[in-house]
């Protein structure tokens, strides 16, 4: 898997999701040349679609269908309600931008894994991601 990973003084983003090198190496090509300078493929040879993306603040993990119920078990709760741990990112298949290079995750299907979204997951368990059209 070829991840185009962006960033800039304010942000950070995810450009591109590839299953193939050389559809990789043409999106590269058409991203603007102010853009181009902020980004870089991070390769990725243990996962396979579908996976998640973890944001957490600038950085961003990879993980299997397996590996998420570990990682939403594992979260310590805050008593801020509005506290967000993570976002999560379903990805079934290749993803670029309209606009090559450029900041459009929120149009990647996700959700914000806080409390409320906690409280449903326990009474709901894995099929809360199903019902969010993220498995």
């Amino acid at each position: 898997m070829f991840i185009i990973e962006a960033n800039n003084d304010r942000n950070s983003w995810i450009s591109g999701i590839f299953k193939d090198e050389e559809l990789t190496k043409k999106y590269i090509e058409i991203i603007p040349e102010e853009l181009l300078r902020n980004q870089r493929i991070k390769t990725l040879e243990t996962i396979e679609y579908p996976f998640y993306i973890i944001e957490i603040g600038d950085k961003f993990y990879y993980i299997n269908n397996e590996e998420i119920e570990e990682k939403i078990k594992s979260i310590v709760v805050e008593e801020d309600k509005e506290h967000v741990y993570f976002n999560l990112y379903f990805i079934p298949k290749d993803y670029q931008p309209k606009d090559p290079g450029t900041d459009n995750m929120g149009m990647i299907n996700h959700v914000h894994i806080d409390n409320r979204f906690l409280e449903y997951y326990k009474e709901y368990g894995k099929d809360i991601l199903t019902r969010n059209r993220m498995a």
